[in-house]
């Protein structure tokens, strides 16, 4: 079991290492401090409200039950799958991918697949399925991801393939053969 964990370490390690080297310079969120704009932001609404009196503190606790709320959501939305660290941490990631892709270092779903545990296949269904699936609820209409085909044209080649023979076998055709001297 150590040696497991130590291989998927080692794996984890060369993915970030990887992202770092290639994302780092262009990356708005440090890891290390956490200075975020997020945080500038609350900490000025904290100076600007500790003086004003009490309609501040009024407004100050509406808004934080707000953000409550919200939080509220978003952890629902994480552990909508279950309690299973690995789903949840999919979730995420693919959020931040949609949301701020500076948060997971601009990681593609390749490198997302290798941190979960699982191809760059089953994310990009994972995404299709969350987070495309969320969108098209919340505008009723069905939306493609990027550099996607959308299914009109996914109709039309499927059309356009019908009667295709060429692979027959798993071999590609060839119209003629070169023969070894």
């Amino acid at each position: 079991m150590s040696e497991e964990r130590d291989a998927y370490e080692m794996e984890v390690h060369k993915v970030m290492q990887r992202l770092w080297q290639r994302e780092g310079e262009n990356l708005t969120v440090n890891a290390v401090d956490l200075n975020t704009p997020l945080v500038r932001l609350l900490q000025r609404e904290r100076e600007e409200t500790g003086a004003a009196g009490l309609d501040v503190e009024i407004e100050t606790e509406l808004r934080d039950d707000e953000r409550r709320k919200t939080l509220r959501v978003l952890l629902d939305f994480l552990g909508a799958d279950g309690p299973y660290p690995t789903k949840m941490l999919a979730r995420l990631y693919l959020l931040c991918d949609a949301a701020s892709p500076d948060h997971i270092w601009r990681m593609n779903l390749a490198e997302m697949g290798r941190l979960l545990g699982c191809t760059r296949a089953a994310m990009q269904a994972r995404r299709d399925r969350i987070i495309l699936g969320m969108v098209e609820e919340s505008t009723g209409r069905r939306v493609t991801a990027a550099n996607g085909k959308s299914a009109s044209a996914r109709d039309t080649y499927r059309k356009g393939k019908l009667g295709n023979n060429c692979r027959r076998g798993g071999k590609r055709a060839t119209q003629f053969s070169i023969k070894p001297n």
